[in-house]
């Protein structure tokens, strides 16, 4: 994955960027939320990039693009007659990335 640069000198924009650096080590969920086309994906992009899980693949999922009812398969697996993954790989796409759900 290519290096991710932002260019920007407003106060909110280093107001964000300064969040990217305080959430980047942090072992926690990131809610980033905006408007279309106001840089969602490249925020969370910088954050992997910052980060310790940088060496973790980085997933966006366009979840418009995938109906309601298959999004949880999808992204987790399914089985027929239960609500578990319906294999242990199936996990995989999830476990282990930094995965972006775009509306």
């Amino acid at each position: 994955m290519a290096n991710v640069e932002m260019i920007g000198s407003s106060r909110l924009f280093r107001a964000v960027l300064e969040d990217v650096h305080v959430v980047a080590p942090a072992d926690c969920a990131v809610l980033i939320h905006g408007e279309t086309g106001t840089g969602k994906k490249v925020i969370a992009q910088t954050i992997n990039e910052s980060s310790p899980r940088q060496q973790h693949r980085f997933v966006a999922v366009n979840c418009a693009a995938i109906p309601a009812a298959l999004l949880e398969s999808e992204l987790f697996g399914h089985c027929q007659s239960c609500h578990i993954p319906a294999k242990a790989t199936d996990w995989v796409y999830v476990q282990g990335c930094l995965v972006l759900m775009s509306k």
